[in-house]
């Protein structure tokens, strides 16, 4: 899924300010990816 998937955290911007930085502030990709491949259709 890297690459194809762009998870992004919906909050207001003084709430994202707080946040680390990075490409996907506060949203840990490893759990996305994860998710995504277990509810990916299997071919």
């Amino acid at each position: 899924w890297a690459g194809r998937a762009w998870p992004s955290a919906r909050a207001q911007t003084h709430l994202l300010a707080a946040m680390p930085q990075g490409a996907f502030p506060g949203v840990d990709e490893t759990e996305v990816y994860s998710f995504l491949t277990q509810h990916s259709p299997t071919d």
